[in-house]
């Protein structure tokens, strides 16, 4: 939870306060939990993505790297 008291800049009994008025209002928190879990998925599927582009990236370099090498055995020849 420290995350979240950091980010909110809120302490324990402030957000056991919160937590308990929206316990009490269960509609109002699933609707908040949805919309904090479709974020969460968005988040996740950019990450992915990214990952993914820096990987195929690293992939070519590798590549790149492993020809330039072999081409400069085979001038060495």
């Amino acid at each position: 939870m420290p995350l979240v008291y950091e980010k909110f800049k809120i302490d324990s009994t402030r957000f056991n306060a919160s937590n308990y008025y929206y316990m009490s209002t269960v509609d109002q928190y699933q609707e908040i939990l949805k919309n904090a879990a479709a974020k969460l998925k968005s988040r996740k599927n950019a990450f992915q993505k990214i990952k993914k582009n820096a990987d195929s990236l690293k992939e070519a370099i590798t590549d790149t790297e492993k020809k330039n090498k072999l081409d400069r055995l085979k001038i060495k020849k």
